[in-house]
């Protein structure tokens, strides 16, 4: 195993372990930490601490990361998880005194906001780009919405930097009596309702998109300076907004090249989610752009791709141990199946 240690940041997520045990199983120590004490990704560390949440308090979060470089020495890297994280990190990457798994701040900022991943898509005229608008107002949603075809069809609702399904409305008609006694609604909601609670001015524009549906793909990438090296592709096959349950996992070149574009021109590095679902023609559509590592990006190690280790190789400057020929014939299929752990 590697004589390294790494710290990794927001282990508290559910399906975090699968990023812990991808770094252990290689033999890394892991000091890991998160806001929240009771944080599970704490009985997967080796050592576990608690830090400041970076979305509210950045000038904390950086110096109490600072006092850990301290206090355990001989740490290699820092690996930002969550989508705050990321950006802080990003932003203060001179502050600290070891490299950070971050692209450029600049170009996560673009990636981070879902309307500018949108507009970019559709201006290269991609066939990935959704139907969207940007909306200000009430008068702007309502007139939108009904361009998009509601209330034949329903839509989504979202804020422009929304995370992990946060703040997303599934916007649609409530039909009858029978589809909120029988129907699993998420987040369910009517337009006619929503103008109600909604302000005349909103305090920051929303997005308001045309309504995807399974099948639902998590397209899983290591890049370097824009340029992809490995990709796998997962489809959701059951499971929520923000996590697979169970999925099946092939190579997809096409997808691939689709997608290359968005890397590129954001010149990111490392490891890369890109989340897709269906729109009513059944073609494929981006909702969700995740820059960082992701949950399960740690499943492909399985295969021989190990994205959260190859990507700390990148970072490190070591040689990447790669088989395409392998990735190419990647089929499989894999079921998340949660334990328990006793304190």
């Amino acid at each position: 195993g590697e004589d390294m240690k790494i710290l990794i940041t927001t282990v508290g997520g559910l399906t975090s372990p699968e990023i812990i045990l991808a770094y252990k199983e290689k033999g890394i120590e892991v000091v890991g930490v998160d806001p929240f004490e009771e944080a599970v990704g704490r009985f997967f560390v080796d050592r576990f601490f608690t830090v400041p949440f970076s979305g509210e308090d950045e000038e904390g979060f950086v110096n109490r990361i600072n006092q850990l470089l301290k206090e355990e020495p001989n740490i290699s890297a820092i690996i930002p998880c969550g989508n705050e994280d990321v950006l802080t990190v990003a932003k203060n990457r001179h502050r600290f005194s070891v490299p950070c798994m971050v692209s450029d701040y600049r170009a996560l900022e673009k990636a981070f906001d879902k309307s500018w991943v949108y507009t970019f898509l559709t201006g290269i005229s991609s066939p990935l780009a959704p139907k969207f608008f940007l909306v200000k107002n009430r008068d702007e949603l309502v007139e939108k919405a009904h361009s998009l075809g509601y209330p034949d069809k329903p839509l989504w609702l979202k804020p422009p930097h929304g995370r992990g399904g946060r703040g997303v409305v599934f916007v649609k008609k409530i039909a009858s009596f029978s589809t909120i006694i029988k129907e699993k609604n998420t987040n369910l909601t009517p337009l006619e309702a929503l103008i109600e609670v909604l302000p005349e001015e909103f305090p920051s524009p929303l997005i308001i998109m045309e309504n995807l549906t399974s099948p639902f793909y998590s397209f899983y990438a290591l890049a370097e300076d824009g340029r992809i090296i490995v990709s796998l592709t997962h489809i959701r096959e059951w499971g929520n907004a923000s996590q697979t349950f169970r999925g099946s996992v092939y190579y997809d070149e096409l997808l691939q090249e689709k997608i290359a574009p968005l890397i590129e021109t954001l010149k990111l590095s490392f490891c890369i989610n890109v989340e897709l679902a269906t729109d009513e023609n059944g073609n494929i559509k981006v909702f969700d752009f995740n820059p960082r590592i992701s949950a399960s990006s740690g499943v492909d190690r399985r295969w021989g791709v190990n994205f959260p280790y190859l990507s700390l190789s990148l970072l490190l400057g070591k040689a990447l141990d790669i088989d395409m020929d392998k990735v190419k014939e990647v089929k499989g299929r894999f079921y998340r199946y949660f334990d328990v752990i006793w304190q």
